[in-house]
């Protein structure tokens, strides 16, 4: 899949879930470089998104600082997070909503 594509798509929606969770100016920025980044990775190695890929692009950078490396792994992590995150609002909300009427 070419991920280059759906840049355009992918950034916009990460300045919206960063402004949304109130990051800083310079953390979107961060992320933003990070995340595309590693799906430019992907793109040229031909992978998909996975835990595998991730794992791969993370283990490229050999004598990377555990801070820097951390950075990155918690920008594709948010990213991840991200496709999923409606989701799971959902089934919490009906949840709560369902332990809200058995109370009543």
């Amino acid at each position: 899949m070419n991920y280059q594509d759906n840049t355009y798509n992918y950034r916009e929606k990460i300045n919206n879930r960063c402004n949304l969770h109130g990051f800083s100016p310079q953390t979107i920025r961060t992320y933003s470089f990070h995340i595309f980044d590693f799906l430019r990775y992907c793109d040229k190695c031909r992978l998909n998104l996975s835990n595998q890929s991730v794992k791969s692009y993370l283990l490229s950078f050999d004598n990377m600082a555990v801070s820097s490396m951390r950075l990155k792994y918690a920008s594709i992590s948010f990213f991840f997070r991200g496709s999923g995150e409606t989701l799971k609002q959902s089934k919490k909300e009906s949840t709560s909503y369902q332990h809200y009427k058995q109370s009543i």
